[in-house]
C-alpha cells in the first residue's frame, strides 16, 4: 500500500443534483476532486432493487453469494415477515485495527475482532445495532458532540407541509456538518494511526426520499408549497457534502481519496404499489372482495393524485381506512406501536430484547395488515420496500400450504396473467414492467428472504385498474424519491492514478478494489473483482 486511503461513501447520492450545483459554482471541492480522479460509473444491476446496497458493499457479496435477497425475511412456519438486524462479516475485517469505520450502514462491527469505529449513530437504514470499538466510543461522541440532530428525519415524511420540509432540511444539513466534525475528530485526534478509513454520508439518503419532488420538475407534487423548499433543502445538503470533501482533502493531503455511490436515485415507484396496492390485489384475487377501498376524496382527486393534509401521515391514513376490521386493526396498530418503540431503542443504541429486534420496522407497513389472511390464501404479497414480492402458499413448504407443488408452475402463470392486466388509472398504461420467477419449477429453491414472483413496476402508479375488479386506490405518495436512478459514481484520487474517465464497472468491484489497494488477498467469497489495473500506473511511468 503506497498511501493510506480515506473512503467517503455517498448513501442516496444522485449525480444530476451535484452536476447542477457544480454548473452553478456551488460545489467547487467536488468539481476539483472529479478533475483529479480516476472515474468510473458503477452498475449495481437488478440488485439495487433489493434495498441492500450497503450490505452489498460492506460484505462485498451479491445476493447470490450471501443468500440474502431482501431486507424482509419470511418464516414459512409462522407466516411472520420480519426485518432482521445484522449482516455477514464485513470485508474490511482483513484490515483489522488498521481500519476505522465511521457510521457505515450494514457494517457489523460485532463480527470483526479489531476494526475500530462505530455504527448506527445517524445512518439511514443502519442494518445493525448501535455498537462501537472501543466500547465507550459512542458515549464519548455523545458527550463531545451531542445526539444526532436529525433523528426524526432519517425516515421523514414531510411533503404535505412546507414548514416541516424546511425544518427537516435544516436539521439534515446541520447533521452532515456535525458528521464532518466527528470524522475529523476521529481521524485526527482519536485514531490518527489509521491506514484505511471509511465514513458514510447518510443525510443524502434521508433527504432525497422526502425531497425529490422539489428537484424533479416533472413530479406531480413539484408545484406544492413544499416543492421549492425541498429543492433548497437538497441543495443545502449537497453543499454541506462539498464542505466535507474540502475539509477532508485539506486535513489529509497525504491520503488517497475514494468517493463512491452504489447507484443513483430518482422518483419513487414502489411505495404505493408494493406496500398497499399489490397486497390488496392479491387479497381480492383470493377472496373476490375488497379489504381496502379508497375514500371518495382520494378516488376523485385532481389528476388522480390524492393529497394529504399537513397533519396527516401516510401510514396512519391507510390504516384508518382499513380499521373497519377493528379487532384485526387494533391488534396490528398496538403491535406497530410496540415495534416502533423497539425500533427507537435500537436506533438510539439502547438495549432491547431479541423478539423486538427481530421484527422492527415492518408492522407500520399496510401490507402487514393482510398477514393474518396469508394462511388462507394461495398467494400473497410480502412486505416490501421496493419491488413487489409475491409468495405462494406451497404445500410442504409453508405450514398451511394450499398449492400442490405439481400445480406450482401453473399457479405462477395464472398470477402473472392477472398481473399483466393491471393498468394505471392516470395513464391507462400497464403498471408492470417485468415479472421474474425466483426459482422456476422448484419452490424449494426460493429463499426465505424472497418471494416466488418478483414484480418490477413501470412508472409510479398510485392506483390499479383490473378488468374484473373495482378500482384499487388511488392512494397518496409516501416517499417522493427512490432507488430508480442510473449508475453510481466512483472517484479515486491518489498517487500513480491516471485521472479521467475509465468506463463502467460493477458496483461489486468496489470492495475488491479497496482490498487490492490495501495489499490484502481478495477472498473468493467476494462477488466482484479489482479494477485497479484500469487506472493504476507504475511509480516510474
Amino acid at each position: 500500500m503506497s498511501q493510506r486511503l480515506l473512503i467517503i461513501g455517498l448513501d442516496g447520492y444522485e449525480a444530476s443534483i451535484a452536476d447542477t450545483l457544480i454548473s452553478r459554482g456551488k460545489m467547487p471541492h467536488l468539481e476539483r476532486l472529479q478533475t483529479q480522479s480516476a472515474r468510473l460509473q458503477l452498475d449495481h444491476g437488478a440488485f439495487k432493487r433489493t434495498g441492500l446496497a450497503w450490505q452489498h458493499f460492506s460484505t462485498g457479496q451479491a445476493p447470490d453469494k450471501s443468500g440474502i435477497w431482501s431486507a424482509v425475511n419470511f418464516d414459512p412456519k409462522s407466516y411472520n415477515a420480519r426485518q432482521l438486524a445484522g449482516a455477514p462479516i464485513p470485508f474490511l475485517e482483513q484490515a483489522g485495527s488498521r481500519a476505522v469505520v465511521i457510521d457505515a450502514p450494514y457494517f457489523d462491527l460485532r463480527k470483526t475482532e479489531n476494526v475500530r469505529g462505530f455504527v448506527n449513530w445517524g445512518a439511514h437504514d443502519p442494518g445493525v445495532e448501535a455498537f462501537s470499538r472501543p466500547a465507550h466510543l459512542l458515549e464519548e461522541i455523545g458527550y463531545r458532540f451531542g445526539d444526532y440532530p436529525a433523528q426524526e428525519d432519517i425516515y421523514g415524511f414531510v411533503w404535505p407541509d412546507a414548514a416541516r420540509t424546511a425544518d427537516a432540511a435544516s436539521r439534515l444539513t446541520r447533521s452532515l456538518d456535525l458528521r464532518t466534525d466527528i470524522t475529523a475528530w476521529m481521524l485526527s485526534d482519536k485514531m490518527p494511526d489509521w491506514d484505511v478509513a471509511l465514513t458514510v454520508v447518510s443525510e443524502l439518503h434521508s433527504a432525497i426520499e422526502p425531497f425529490w419532488h422539489g428537484f424533479d420538475e416533472t413530479h406531480p407534487l413539484h408545484d406544492l408549497p413544499s416543492g421549492a423548499v425541498a429543492r433548497e433543502g437538497l441543495e443545502s445538503i449537497y453543499i454541506a457534502l462539498d464542505r466535507m470533501i474540502g475539509r477532508m482533502t485539506e486535513l489529509y493531503p497525504d491520503a488517497a481519496i475514494l468517493l463512491f455511490s452504489m447507484h443513483g436515485m430518482g422518483a419513487n415507484d414502489a411505495d404505493a404499489p408494493s406496500m398497499i396496492l399489490l397486497p390488496e390485489f392479491m387479497y381480492r384475487l383470493q377472496f373476490g372482495k375488497p379489504l381496502f377501498q379508497a375514500p371518495a376524496h382520494w378516488a376523485h382527486a385532481r389528476n388522480g393524485v390524492p393529497l394529504l393534509a399537513t397533519n396527516e401521515r401516510w401510514e396512519s391514513s391507510i390504516f384508518q381506512i382499513l380499521k373497519r376490521h377493528r379487532p384485526l386493526g387494533s391488534r396490528i396498530m398496538r403491535k406497530a406501536g410496540r415495534v416502533g418503540q423497539a425500533l427507537g431503542r435500537v436506533m438510539s443504541g439502547q438495549p432491547t430484547d431479541e423478539d423486538a429486534r427481530a421484527e422492527f420496522g415492518l408492522d407500520w407497513m399496510p401490507s402487514s395488515y393482510y398477514r393474518p389472511h396469508w394462511p388462507q390464501m394461495r398467494a400473497f404479497a410480502l412486505p416490501s420496500y421496493y419491488d413487489g414480492r409475491i409468495r405462494l402458499n406451497v404445500a410442504g413448504r409453508e405450514a398451511r400450504g394450499m398449492v400442490d407443488p405439481v400445480e406450482y408452475e401453473a399457479e405462477c402463470a395464472r398470477i402473472e396473467r392477472e398481473l399483466l392486466q393491471l393498468t394505471d388509472p392516470r395513464t391507462g398504461e400497464a403498471v408492470v414492467e417485468e415479472i421474474m420467477r425466483t426459482s422456476p419449477g422448484d419452490p424449494s429453491g426460493v429463499p426465505d428472504s424472497d418471494g416466488d414472483i418478483v414484480v418490477i413496476w413501470r412508472g409510479d402508479a398510485l392506483g390499479f385498474n383490473h378488468p374484473n375488479m373495482s378500482g384499487i386506490g388511488p392512494v397518496p405518495y409516501r416517499r417522493t424519491g427512490g432507488h430508480t436512478g442510473g449508475h453510481g459514481e466512483f472517484m479515486l484520487r491518489g498517487d500513480n492514478i491516471n485521472a479521467g474517465e475509465h468506463g463502467i464497472a460493477s458496483a461489486f468491484d468496489v470492495a475488491p478494489t479497496i482490498e487490492d489497494w490495501l495489499g490484502v488477498d481478495t477472498p473468493a467469497s467476494l462477488s466482484g473483482q479489482s479494477v485497479m489495473s484500469r487506472f493504476k500506473v507504475s511509480a516510474d511511468a
